[in-house]
């Protein structure tokens, strides 16, 4: 994804907007999220599975409640 950084002359700093479908300051983005969650209720893998999967595939590490996080964050996204 393309972060686009350009310069704000009234704050005096450079400033940071999204690509398409990423969340900035964020460091798993929505795509992981969402098979982090179809992990979890498709395949019914735990928190720590699902943790482990991400750290040795894709190098991404997280703690195993972050996984319990993004059910969370899905739960209000939905509602």
């Amino acid at each position: 994804m393309i972060n686009v950084s350009t310069y704000c002359p009234v704050c005096d700093r450079h400033v940071g907007q999204p690509g398409p479908g990423e969340l900035l300051g964020a460091y798993i983005g929505p795509a992981a999220k969402a098979t982090a969650l179809y992990l979890r209720y498709e395949l019914n893998a735990s928190d720590r599975k699902i943790s482990r999967f991400f750290a040795e595939f894709f190098g991404l590490k997280f703690v195993p409640a972050s996984a319990f996080g993004f059910e969370r964050q899905a739960a209000v996204t939905t509602s």
